[in-house]
């Protein structure tokens, strides 16, 4: 038996309410920085990450975090290796 409170599902178990939580898309990567934010959020904002987790937003905002960081590192080695002389 399912219910919603608060904004999110739940499934009754005897008599414990357990939230529908739902894996990330397997189309999403995961690296490096995504790991360590994910790391950050679990040790230093307990509470953010659980709403995140619980919420289903904490696997998109980890692959928008992993896309942002890879962005800003491909920008930051191009404009290293221009002020270098770098053309390989």
């Amino acid at each position: 038996m399912s219910f919603e409170l608060n904004g999110r599902d739940y499934t009754a178990a005897g008599d414990y309410l357990l939230p529908n939580i739902a894996y990330c898309d397997d189309t999403l990567h995961f690296g490096r920085y995504s790991r360590l934010r994910q790391k950050f959020l679990k040790e230093n904002h307990g509470g953010v990450y659980s709403e995140m987790l619980l919420g289903g937003s904490l696997w998109k905002h980890l692959a928008e975090i992993e896309a942002s960081c890879q962005a800003r590192l491909e920008r930051i080695v191009s404009t290293l290796a221009e002020s270098d002389g770098v053309t390989e």
